[in-house]
């Protein structure tokens, strides 16, 4: 996730801040923690704080590819969680994060437990063609809106009587107290001195006991976010030496806080969460999608793409001229918006008619060469022909049976959504060609391409293992909002949607998709380890396990479960309320 506008405007403030003194905010930022010493944080807890029945940290580590995570656990480079928490708790060997595989969207639904597509939240850019309204959560200036915009309440809301803290990260709506730490780790990212980001989401534990001692009181939720690790490997590359090194960091960053809970007695109180919200590709070619677009003959929108307080109908006018917005997020995922020719954007254009814009754009010379040569233009064929990309998506929201059609240029294959007794039933079918998804080379897969409706979780078992788990059942609730776009493109292994970068995700590749996460706490076997899992659970677990109850009130709004009794006993998963 990358901020990266106003640059200029900003080194000199940053510069400035760098000189100024950190009052009232972090102290002992220049520590120097590492394997073999003790604590270096100021942490100390009197005795007369409460702590809470159940407490919970969670450690959030930004764009953590479990593939190089796994390797170099195996090589005892990630001695502090391999300690603290992989030895003392659970390791879901396959958990699946939430489409589209993106920041914002990602830890709004750790955040909520709902799919991107149910909280609104479709990535860190999106558009809502129904009211006119976009955002652009990557800018300096609106990446604080998210709070706003998230459909449903977070975690943080939920637990409205539990103290709550958060650092870093924006997605922090309900919480007790918000560290936003831009005075240091703002400067620290600006001049990419990513050790002492990590360093000074850590050191603001000093702050939380500190506020613990005031209050007597120890919160029952504390999120820390490490985004450096996501920054490197976009500018680096996931093999480059620099990505390694974040990770080693933030190795030892976790030990310096399990350090400093195991000095105050807090350690075998608390649950520990290690999660990540996505994985990481390397991305060594390029392709331009939104000048491919523009040469097939697409009016696109070109102006600065987030909300601005004017009125519907300056919105309207804004966008009244072009006919095509093509949104590139975190460079392997587009989103498409059309607007057909006559009509306003809220008209959502069938797969059919998106499939003809391209004559309408080329006009009547357009129409009279595909006649001579005897071809129809199709654009969805013109797009999954473009070398980068694997294929394209388009969500169809009719009811009662809602459908995504995959389309690459050798196959298409399509998914339909059904409800029956309040459950969500899934089918996929190959229609044509080559399945885009390659289910048909796994056995498990395979048996569930019989023509029959299947509940989220027997997709979820079958599909763990294939190269795109989960994806029958997650493409639907995606695009269950308008937001998500009217076509989605899906870039190819190797590749991404912009230019510079040398990692990226967004894409649909087992990389980008099954991402770490590690329980470890009270009431949790040791050392064992939990065959699959959806990250989306991680707020009804934690929810559950705080309130120690599971609240009907509460439940029925998650589009997952809570994992405490696969936890607790993770020797096979059983099935959910899906």
């Amino acid at each position: 996730m990358t901020c990266h506008r106003h640059r200029a405007a900003a080194a000199a403030i940053v510069a400035l801040a760098l000189l100024l003194p950190a009052t009232g905010c972090i102290q002992n930022l220049w520590r120097d923690p590492g394997g073999g010493k003790a604590t270096t944080l100021e942490f100390t807890i009197k005795k007369d704080v409460q702590i809470p029945e159940r407490p919970v940290v969670i450690f959030l580590c930004d764009g953590l590819q479990k593939k190089l995570f796994d390797e170099m656990l195996a090589a005892g480079e990630l001695p502090h969680i391999k300690h603290y928490l992989i030895d003392r708790g659970v390791y879901v060997e396959n958990a699946v994060t939430s489409l589209p595989t993106v920041t914002y969207a990602d830890i709004t639904a750790l955040s909520t437990g709902r799919y991107p597509g149910h909280t609104g939240i479709l990535g860190n850019k999106w558009f809502d063609p129904e009211y006119l309204v976009s955002q652009d959560y990557t800018e300096i200036d609106t990446m604080a809106l998210v709070s706003d915009d998230i459909r449903g309440p977070t975690v943080y809301e939920l637990l409205d009587h539990e103290k709550s803290e958060v650092v870093l990260t924006q997605i922090n709506r309900g919480c007790t107290r918000f560290y936003e730490n831009w005075m240091r780790a703002g400067v620290a990212w600006f001049f990419k001195m990513f050790r002492r980001v990590s360093m000074s989401t850590t050191a603001r534990l000093q702050n939380t006991a500190a506020e613990a001692n005031r209050d007597k009181r120890w919160p029952s939720l504390v999120t820390l976010y490490y985004p450096s690790t996501d920054e490197a490997a976009h500018l680096y590359g996931v093999d480059s030496p620099r990505y390694r090194e974040l990770i080693r960091v933030f190795d030892v960053e976790v030990g310096d806080a399990c350090k400093a809970f195991e000095k105050e007695g807090l350690l075998e109180r608390l649950m520990l969460v290690l999660v990540t919200d996505h994985g990481m590709v390397n991305t060594p070619r390029h392709l331009d999608v939104r000048a491919a677009v523009s040469r097939m003959g697409a009016k696109l929108y070109t102006k600065q793409l987030y909300e601005l307080p004017v009125h519907y109908w300056s919105r309207v006018d804004r966008f009244r001229s072009p006919d095509t917005i093509v949104l590139v997020d975190s460079y392997r995922f587009a989103k498409l918006y059309f607007r057909l020719p006559g009509l306003s954007w809220n008209h959502r254009p069938t797969l059919e008619e998106i499939r003809g814009l391209e004559a309408g754009w080329h006009g009547w010379f357009g129409l009279k060469s595909a006649a001579r040569s005897g071809e129809r233009l199709d654009l969805v064929k013109e797009l999954c022909a473009l070398e980068g990309v694997m294929f394209a998506a388009y969500g169809d929201r009719g009811y009662p049976e809602p459908t995504v059609r995959i389309i690459a240029l050798d196959g298409a294959g399509l998914i339909t959504r059904r409800a029956e007794n309040g459950r969500k039933l899934y089918r996929y079918q190959v229609t044509e060609g080559r399945d885009p998804l390659g289910y048909a080379d796994s056995s498990a897969a395979k048996a569930l391409l019989d023509g029959q409706f299947h509940t989220a979780d027997q997709w979820l078992a079958a599909t763990i293992e294939t190269e795109h788990p989960d994806l029958v059942a997650q493409l639907p609730e995606m695009f269950d909002s308008p937001r998500a776009g009217d076509l989605c493109l899906f870039a190819k292994p190797g590749w991404d949607f912009g230019d510079g970068n040398r990692g990226g995700h967004g894409g649909l590749t087992r990389d980008e998709t099954i991402v770490p996460m590690i329980f470890a706490g009270p009431g949790l076997p040791r050392g064992a380890r939990l065959p699959y899992a959806r990250t989306v659970s991680l707020t009804p677990t934690i929810v559950e396990h705080i309130r120690g109850e599971r609240s009907p009130e509460i439940f029925h709004r998650f589009d997952d479960d809570s994992l405490l009794d696969k936890l607790r006993a993770p020797g096979q998963n059983g099935p959910s309320n899906n």
